[in-house]
Formats: C-alpha cells, structure tokens, sequence
C-alpha cells in the first residue's frame, strides 16, 4: 500500500505555541481505492501513547490551558488518554518505530492528515527533536490533505467533512481517539471515491 494516514491528539493546537504536549498517535497504511472494513482498519493501526514527563522534561514541552479544559468536556473513552500508563513512550521511541513502518512500505506515495497545517508539523517536531529530518522519510510532496479532498470530491459544494458513511453509523466510532479518527477517515475517502 503507498497510502499512510496519521492523527495526532494533543494538549495544544499551536495557537499559542509550537511546544505544546502530544498525548498519542496512530497511524496506518491503506488503499485509497479499495473498500475497507472499520473494524479491521481499526485493528490494524500502530498506536501509541506519549511520556508526557518526557515531553516536559527533556523537551520543555507545556499543556495548554485551554486545550486540556476542553479535553474534559469530551466523551470519557475519548479522555482516557489523559492518564498517564506505563505503556507510554518516548519521542525517541516513537520516531524510531514510525520510520521502520514507514521503511516497511512499498512506496510510500502519499500521507493523509485532517490539514496539512498541524499533525505533519508535530511529526517534524519530532523528528528536529532526535536530530533526524523528516523528509528523509516522509517526503515534503507527499502531504495531501483530508477535508481538501473531501472539498474537491464534492465540487466544494457543502458537506460536513466529518461525515458518517451510510453503513457505519453503529460502527463503535469515538470522535477524537486518534486511531478511531484515522480509521474513519480512511473510510470516508474510500466511500468517496467509490460514491463520486
């Protein structure tokens, strides 16, 4: 597969400051053109979860106020990933595992993010911190944008970018779980180019 997609959930939205906490990630190879299952997509993403001790520590990375009130007022599965667990991991570790999967691609040809302004300039965060360049990776080219497609999908014409497709409306989706959002993204671009 050429296509990978990726979300991150944090503590910031960069309004403020580049150097806000990133809670987790998912991430996942997919065909853009093919016809997928949620539940199998779902069961097929790498999660991971972030040290936020790491992230203040080393980093000197900060919660934003704002941010983490907000966060409370989201569903609690969506919440769980404020808890810190002995399963969380380094930025170090994180990059280390991102670049074997992506090493493990075909060819990758494309990444998809909800914007191109905010979940690929945290992986490139990442990367400055270890002292690795992320285009040696993920090339610059390859960003392609998620609720542009959806745009242009639909000759701009409105519809809600965060669409449920017909089918999948009791698929056990839960909004802002990182590896739940990419998995119906996923979705979502497929039913696209099947529908238009």
């Amino acid at each position: 597969m050429k296509d990978l997609i990726l979300d991150f959930e944090t503590l910031g939205t960069g309004a403020e400051r580049d150097d806000f906490i990133v809670l987790d990630c998912a991430f996942t190879t997919f065909d853009l053109l093919g016809k997928s299952d949620f539940q199998d997509v779902l069961s097929n993403v790498t999660y991971t979860k972030f040290s936020v001790e790491n992230q203040q520590d080393k980093y000197g990375w900060r919660a934003e106020k704002d941010t983490l009130e907000w966060w409370k007022s989201q569903p609690k599965e969506a919440q769980s990933i404020l808890k810190e667990s002995d399963d969380d991991i380094s930025i170090e570790e994180f990059v280390k595992i991102f670049i074997k999967s992506v090493n493990s691609m075909d060819k990758l040809e494309r990444i998809w993010c909800r914007g191109t302004d905010f979940d690929l300039p945290i992986l490139k965060r990442f990367f400055r911190a270890v002292g690795k360049n992320v285009n040696d990776t993920v090339p610059y080219w390859a960003a392609c944008d998620i609720r542009t497609y959806i745009k242009t999908k639909t000759n701009f014409e409105f519809i809600d970018n965060g669409f449920i497709p017909e089918g999948l409306e009791n698929c056990g989706f839960i909004k802002h779980k990182c590896d739940h959002d990419i998995s119906m993204d996923i979705m979502r671009l497929q039913y696209l180019n099947r529908e238009l």
